[in-house]
């Protein structure tokens, strides 16, 4: 008798039930890589630092490929009215009217607001006042957002070219908001300022999934208490050692450009309250930089290593600072201060009033 084939032998239970767990887990696994893939490639298409979808443009605003983003041309809107240069502005020619003198005032969202009547405004007026008769023209060079980088940029490739007697530069809360010792960790590598990354923050430097922590922390840290308390270890060393180089290096081909054309150029220091011994509303309204956990005694310290830079620039390049914190010396005198640096009408004539004194004999100079 011939042999017969045997049978296949049947599947068991166990065996189908473990099939499909591996079936599903594979399944699980591809579906997960596919979603963590698509959402990184949108991340980077929508948050990359270059992208023009990583900006709160606004209305007024557009992006911009050197300078991420630039008030729109001839844009007119609720207090925010552009000339065709795409300036804060009225019309003005390329070349100062015959006869005149004309100051630039290059900074960011606080030589924009409060709108239209910022500080540019309010110096141009005291200057027609203290000298009625002459022609004098105050252009006003911010843009919400700016840091030095920023300002240097449009400084160099576009408002060197316009004729000026005077550049005034205010610009530097950004700077502290984003390049700081606990500052995003992209920006810090970026200015060299992340020097032992830690495993995360190599992880956040490669994923951009990642850096939604800081939307996290973000969230996190505007519902906790303000700390005034001494920096201790780590911190204090970190934030005693911190300088803000790329600021002073932004800042010095800015004012060395201007020089070279025979410029008068100011720098201002910060008014605003981030103050050692703020009061209850004033603590209140400061804003702290993300990551910073709304550590009062950081900031300070962060404060200080930007006004140190400053004065290293003014040393290098015989740059005269004007203090502007003088024109608030009291609570009551801070009152017009909306958040830690912005501030109302009263504020744009108090920041005026610490600028005029100190520019009046130059300008009226010109005209003798």
């Amino acid at each position: 008798m011939s042999e017969q084939a045997k049978p296949a032998p049947q599947e068991t239970p166990n065996g189908q039930i473990k099939k499909k767990r591996r079936f599903k887990r594979r399944y699980f696994l591809l579906a997960f890589l596919l979603l963590f893939v698509s959402g990184e490639i949108t991340a980077r298409v929508l948050a990359g630092r270059n992208s023009r979808f990583n900006i709160g443009i606004g209305a007024a605003r557009e992006w911009d490929p050197h300078r991420r983003v630039r008030w729109q041309k001839n844009y007119s809107g609720p207090n925010i009215n552009t000339n065709s240069k795409g300036f804060l502005d009225d019309e003005f020619d390329a070349k100062k009217p015959a006869g005149g003198y004309r100051i630039v005032c290059l900074g960011d969202s606080c030589t924009v607001v409060p709108s239209p009547y910022n500080y540019p405004a309010a110096l141009e007026k005291k200057l027609h006042e203290a000298m009625p008769g002459r022609v004098i023209e105050v252009i006003n060079a911010g843009c919400p957002g700016y840091d030095s980088m920023q300002a240097r940029t449009w400084y160099a490739e576009e408002i060197d070219g316009y004729e000026h007697d005077m550049l005034i530069i205010y610009v530097g809360w950004n700077d502290m908001g984003q390049y700081n010792p606990d500052g995003l960790v992209y920006k810090q590598d970026e200015t060299g300022y992340l020097t032992n990354p830690t495993l995360l923050q190599r992880a956040i430097l490669h994923c951009y999934l990642l850096r939604s922590v800081y939307f996290v922390t973000g969230l996190l840290e505007r519902g906790s208490e303000l700390t005034m308390e001494p920096l201790t270890g780590e911190d204090a060393k970190t934030y005693n050692n911190f300088y803000p180089s790329h600021f002073e290096k932004n800042l010095l081909e800015v004012v060395n450009l201007a020089k070279s054309h025979g410029r008068r150029v100011f720098l201002c220091d910060y008014a605003g309250i981030v103050l050692p011994n703020p009061t209850s509303e004033e603590k209140n309204k400061i804003h702290f930089p993300r990551g910073m956990g709304r550590n009062l005694t950081k900031y300070l310290a962060l404060l200080e290593s930007y006004r140190t830079a400053l004065k290293n620039i003014s040393a290098k390049t015989g740059t005269p600072i004007i203090e502007l914190a003088a024109g608030f010396p009291d609570a009551s005198s801070r009152n017009c201060f909306t958040d830690s640096c912005h501030f109302g009408n009263e504020g744009s004539d108090r920041i005026a009033g610490q600028i005029v004194p100190v520019i009046s004999p130059i300008v009226a100079k010109f005209f003798h």
